[in-house]
């Protein structure tokens, strides 16, 4: 990995007040190996949350979340990051409303990841996404209201 990638993990460490120090061979080939369909924001995101549940020297591949955790290289699991990659995707069929996602729906997945990822701690999400946390509940409650509306 480029060293200015490590810097920013080992800050992101010493924040956590985590050991982390470096990043096994076989993870650096998981990370150099996944898509990102995500781009840059995902890998930081990966990589923040993977120091902020765990411990340890160093990074290993069982510690990454889903689906990097079980990612081989040869193929991207299909998860909910699927419908993003779907829109990079250089084969994207040409009928547009076959590959733009209304804006909206990204920004609940991915904010109901975010939450998932820091195990319901809504402040923590919050904090991860760069927004407040009253913003999250503020949506939440939105959606709420739109799914009982429609039921």
């Amino acid at each position: 990995m480029n060293g200015k990638f490590f810097h920013k993990t080992a800050r992101c460490a010493e924040e956590e007040g985590k050991a982390f120090t470096r990043f096994t061979p076989a993870c650096e080939e998981v990370l150099r190996a996944y898509p990102w369909p995500g781009n840059v924001r995902q890998l930081q995101n990966v990589v923040r949350n993977t120091v902020v549940m765990n411990d340890g020297e160093a990074v290993t591949p069982d510690m990454l979340p889903a689906p990097l955790d079980r990612f081989t290289g040869e193929a991207v699991p299909k998860s909910r990051d699927s419908t993003i990659a779907e829109v990079n995707s250089s084969t994207a069929p040409s009928d547009p409303s076959r590959i733009i996602v209304p804006l909206a729906r990204l920004e609940r997945e991915a904010i109901e990841r975010a939450i998932e990822s820091c195990g319901g701690n809504v402040p923590r999400a919050a904090h991860y996404l760069g927004i407040s946390g009253a913003t999250i509940y503020r949506k939440r409650a939105a959606w709420q209201k739109e799914t009982a509306g429609s039921a």
